[in-house]
């Protein structure tokens, strides 16, 4: 008896041992499987990623592995621009296990990036509730705000973010805030402090120096665009700004070569096409700026300063049809820009509409009472013998003007040729 029950002792132990190394031959396989998928994952061989993935998903038990797959699968879908997709797939993950932070993260960038902006900082929010030291999540969180043009509460939490963990990313949001409020000084202060801590990166040198351009700093800028492409000679952003700066000086030879090379480098660029047109524009080459600047808007039809620029070049051409249809376009893109209405009264007047550019003219003027609309006005309406009204015009005109003359020693050339003229027959 003894020994049997020693048999039957004995014959329990190994079955127990047996089950226990199934189990962990279970897991070590899931777990090789699992870090397959992620090294397939972070060298973005998403195509083989998604076999070994689809492969295992079908084999026995394989619901661990498959809750991995699942979150793996839905990055790749967001990377590839199937967001709605990517966030389906990450709430399948998020009920297989509501704390797992890391899940509830995608899920607010998802949200972010769909423009759920609300939602998404109400997901930050409960994982800050979770741990308040999550800087990721007051980063993001900023993000949602400041595209809610909510600048100060994105600030608070950009700074919060700061406070955990002082990063590049996060002082080149708050950067983007500043420049949004048009306080390009500070938001230069908060790139050069990320580029501290990222001193090869391209694009941000690129962004000081466009903001440095935009402040007449013309020297500080063409020597950060030129670092820039220290770092990277093809970067289009840097080789547009050298090139702007050549146009700039007038020196248009050099500027068309930075910007063909441009073009190369980014031959999808709106932004690359338009400046070019100018540029050709400016050499009197027409027919090479109107090409250009066509391609400009087929790149980017809802860019307003393109169809502008197209319609300034049709008026130097005086196809006044075509600079109107331009022009419209550009008036209903951005209706708030004085100067596309006087040049539409310009338009309109040589077309023999004086009404309908009286009405351009004066939306012009409820926008921006400036010299320059007041003078075409006045020329307008001389043109068209109302002279009453072209006195009343001209004197607000010469008032203005005069100002002007006073404050700068820079004259528009194409109206001193005519104000004496004008003044002769107007103020009398």
């Amino acid at each position: 008896m003894e020994e049997e029950e020693i048999i039957d002792l004995g014959s329990n132990v190994t079955k127990t041992e047996k089950k226990s190394q199934r189990n962990e031959t279970c897991v070590n396989y899931k777990d090789s499987i699992n870090w397959k998928i992620h090294k397939l994952f972070i060298r973005q061989n998403f195509k083989e990623c998604i076999e070994l993935m689809n492969k295992y998903s079908k084999e026995p038990d394989s619901v661990i592995e498959s809750q991995f797959s699942l979150f793996i699968r839905s990055l790749i879908k967001r990377f590839n621009g199937e967001i709605n997709e990517s966030l389906e797939i990450q709430r399948k993950c998020y009920n297989y296990n509501e704390n797992d932070i890391s899940i509830m993260k995608e899920i607010g960038k998802s949200l972010l990036l769909i423009g759920k902006f609300k939602m998404s900082i109400d997901i930050f929010d409960e994982i800050l509730l979770k741990n308040e030291d999550d800087w990721e999540a007051y980063h993001n969180k900023g993000v949602c705000n400041m595209n809610l043009k909510d600048f100060e509460m994105a600030l608070a939490c950009f700074n919060k973010a700061l406070e955990i963990n002082n990063n590049e990313h996060t002082l080149i949001q708050i950067g983007k805030v500043y420049v949004m409020l048009e306080e390009y000084k500070t938001a230069i202060d908060k790139y050069h402090e990320a580029l501290n801590m990222s001193s090869d990166n391209a694009e941000l040198i690129s962004t000081i120096g466009a903001l440095e351009l935009k402040l007449g700093n013309t020297n500080e800028a063409f020597e950060l665009f030129s670092n820039a492409m220290n770092y990277d000679s093809n970067f289009s952003n840097a080789i547009l700004g050298v090139a702007a700066i050549f146009q700039e000086k007038g020196e248009y030879e050099q500027a068309l070569i930075k910007y063909k090379l441009a073009s190369f480098s980014n031959p999808n660029s709106p932004q690359v096409w338009n400046n070019l047109g100018l540029c050709f524009s400016s050499k009197q080459k027409f027919i090479a700026a109107v090409t250009c600047l066509k391609k400009a808007i087929y790149l980017d039809p809802f860019e307003w300063i393109i169809s502008y620029n197209l319609g300034l070049v049709y008026i130097q051409q005086k196809q006044y049809a075509s600079a109107f249809h331009y022009m419209n376009a550009a008036a209903n893109l951005k209706s708030d820009f004085h100067l596309i209405y006087m040049y539409l009264g310009i338009i309109l007047s040589q077309l023999n509409d004086i009404y309908n550019a009286i009405s351009y003219y004066d939306k012009s003027l409820e926008l921006n009472e400036n010299y320059l609309t007041y003078f075409n006005y006045t020329v307008s309406l001389l043109k068209n013998e109302m002279l009453e009204n072209a006195k009343e015009k001209f004197k607000c005109f010469y008032k203005l003007y005069q100002n002007y003359r006073d404050e700068s020693t820079e004259y528009d050339k194409d109206i001193i040729e005519v104000f004496d003229e004008l003044k002769k027959k107007l103020l009398k």
